[in-house]
This record gives C-alpha cells, structure tokens and sequence, in this order.
C-alpha cells in the first residue's frame, strides 16, 4: 500500500510507474508471515471468563473499564485473523 502510494525504494517505484512522493529504501523489505501456535490448558482453579459472560458481569466489566481503563475490559480477549489472496492466479495468500 506504501509503494502503491509513492512511498518507498525509488528505483523500484520508477520501475513500476508510481510517482516517488518519499524515497524509502526499506519499505516493502523484511517482510514475515506472522507464525501462531495455539495451546490449551485445564487448570485446577477458577480462572475462566465464564462468570463475566452475563448480562450483569458484562455490564459490570464494561463499567469497570469505563471508569478505570483497568480490568477484563481493558483487553481484547478474542482475535480472529485471515490470510487471503488478493486476486485469481496468486500462489499463497498475500494479503493479512
């Protein structure tokens, strides 16, 4: 999206036909798949959100936060993520 922007190695842009808006040589450089491993644990003591899943837990966490920007709220609990391609013909996934 930087180099799509102007933003990025000037050689390449020109190459391409993108207008050089910053020359920076490093963007589009040392990019990574961001590796994940999930784990489950059982656990001997009463640790689960389960008890805040309520309407009034959840209202009790919600004004908790808004109050003290502390908490169980103050967090994102779930994560959800993709990787897609971008357009027909594409060997992996490109976009995140």
């Amino acid at each position: 999206l930087l180099q799509l922007s102007g933003v990025g190695p000037p050689k390449l842009l020109s190459e391409l036909g993108v207008g050089v808006v910053a020359p920076l040589e490093g963007v589009g450089q040392n990019l990574q798949d961001h590796m994940e491993v999930y784990q489950s644990y059982e656990v001997l003591k009463p640790v689960s959100l389960a008890s805040h899943l309520s309407l009034a837990g959840k209202g009790s966490l919600g004004a908790h936060w808004l109050v003290t920007k502390e908490g169980l709220g103050a967090t994102n609990h779930f994560e959800v993520g993709g990787f897609v391609r971008s357009r027909p013909g594409v060997e992996a996934p490109d976009i995140q």
